[in-house]
């Protein structure tokens, strides 16, 4: 069995950023999980 999870981020200075690269290198040491990292822009909308 797997799991796929995606850590979709928005960071103006950098410090969200951080975090979620944390979470994707805790995930990526569970066996079964496919990781996706995505920043996110509010300026997109």
């Amino acid at each position: 069995m797997s799991a796929k999870v995606i850590v979709i981020y928005e960071s103006k200075y950098g410090s969200t950023k951080l975090v979620a690269e944390k979470i994707i290198e805790g995930m990526k040491r569970v066996k079964g999980i496919e990781t996706c990292f995505k920043a996110y822009s509010i300026h997109c909308l």
